[in-house]
């Protein structure tokens, strides 16, 4: 969706220029309510006459190292890329420092009615619009949201003030393919907000159309049929439907996410060579659970699915261009621990493997299939964080990052397995209001 709209209001925050310059748009939201990390958090975060403006800004720099260089099949056997360290499919040209920034804001219309904004920008995501949209209570209990609405299909820290990660310890949160589970669309969702003894709880359904406002052109899941800026696609239909449960215990602040979100999809590849319509479903399953360990010591757990299948057809397209089926399997598992050493200092230590299951048929004709490839991938990272917040909200982040990636690739001829490892080191110089 295009920000430039949004230019006018940033200008009046001077300290955003040097973000501007870069290409960011400046845009605002209100901190989400499942999104809290304990419950005095939660509580304070729901009152919208607390933090009007908000915002966070920065210089990232890393140190990249990887026993490759280059992807030896690209799409394939992407030994390079699927480290997943912070140069790899990055939306602006990669820079090993960039600049970063979000920002966090409401207004409230009524006793009952408030407008809130999300937006961040970096080199990994681009300029991104998360939520723009308008919450209304019908009752205590009942409400709903209309605008760009955040699907609340994961559980990522971008809009945490204190946290002490750079990158995400959850893959999904730090790559624009994922958008489409971890971001927003135009949709409307109902909700139910219930306190239950000593729990909070939310259900959420949601209905969305990224389509809507040219919001999401491209969006067509991890899959893009036409990968070439020179060989375009056009994506026809795009439509999703999603839930969500959210429930956190007031007295330990013990917090649980389930959510759930389906989608089906299609697209158009016009060139005369391809003329080719691939069309797609995909569903994903977000679980979730965050924990505090000790007073100052918090846990968390997340384990993410998706499974994405789509046939591709064309008369005219060369064998493998377009006529296959393919399923695509995703894993996530992340588990990671945050303790807060000191009144100015925090530690973090994250672990996650990533899990790729990627079968493609190349066919003739519906009774002829003649070429098969089945390939996996295992990806796992180590992460270690130290942040020190020094003074009038400037901080530092330090993120040490450890990869390590195979790939087995089974096709009619031949299995091949292709390992590869990596390492990342990077800093972060950054000050929030």
């Amino acid at each position: 969706m295009r920000l430039s709209w949004l230019l006018a209001i940033s200008e009046s925050h001077l300290a955003l220029h040097g973000l501007m310059r870069y290409g960011a748009t400046t845009c605002f939201f209100l901190i989400g309510l499942l999104s809290w990390p304990s419950a005095h958090a939660l509580l304070n975060t729901d009152d919208t006459s607390n933090t009007q403006w908000s915002y966070q800004l920065g210089v990232d720099t890393w140190r990249i190292s990887a026993s490759t260089e280059t992807d030896s099949n690209l799409g394939l056997v992407d030994e390079r890329s699927f480290l997943l360290l912070p140069d790899t499919h990055t939306e602006r040209p990669y820079k090993s420092a960039s600049l970063y920034g979000w920002v966090v804001g409401n207004k409230p219309l009524t006793g009952s009615t408030k407008f809130s904004f999300k937006a961040q920008a970096n080199q990994s995501l681009g300029a991104r619009l998360d939520e723009a949209q308008i919450e209304t209570h019908i009752s205590p209990f009942l409400g709903f949201r209309f605008g760009v609405v955040d699907y609340k299909t994961s559980w990522c820290r971008t809009y945490e003030a204190d946290s002490v990660w750079i990158r995400d310890v959850e893959p999904i949160c730090n790559f624009q393919n994922f958008r489409d589970v971890t971001g927003g669309a135009p949709g409307v969702q109902l909700f139910v907000r219930k306190p239950w003894g000593a729990y909070l709880t939310q259900f959420q359904l949601g209905v969305y159309r990224p389509l809507m406002f040219d919001y999401a052109a491209k969006e067509f899941g991890d899959f893009v049929p036409a990968p070439s800026p020179n060989d375009p696609y056009i994506v026809e239909s795009n439509k999703k439907a999603g839930f969500n449960i959210n429930v956190l215990n007031l007295n330990n602040a013990v917090e649980a996410r389930l959510s759930v979100i389906k989608g089906t999809h299609r697209a158009f590849t016009p060139d005369d060579d391809k003329l080719g319509t691939t069309k797609q479903s995909n569903q994903a399953v977000y679980a979730a659970l965050s924990f505090p360990i000790s007073t100052t010591v918090f846990g968390r757990f997340t384990r993410f699915h998706q499974s994405q299948d789509a046939t591709c057809l064309s008369d005219v397209a060369a064998v493998g261009a377009c006529n296959l089926n393919y399923n695509f399997k995703k894993e996530f598992t992340s588990v990671e621990a945050t303790s807060r050493v000191s009144s100015q200092d925090m530690i973090g230590i994250g672990l996650s493997e990533t899990i790729y299951r990627y079968t493609q048929s190349v066919f003739l004709s519906y009774d002829f299939f003649f070429k098969n490839q089945i390939r996996e991938t295992n990806i796992k990272q180590l992460n270690l964080a130290w942040r020190h917040d020094w003074a009038k909200g400037v901080f530092t982040s330090m993120q040490f990052i450890k990869a390590l990636h195979a790939t087995e690739l089974t096709s009619s001829a031949v299995t091949t397995r292709t390992p590869s490892n990596g390492y990342a080191i990077g800093l972060r110089f950054g000050y929030q209001y």
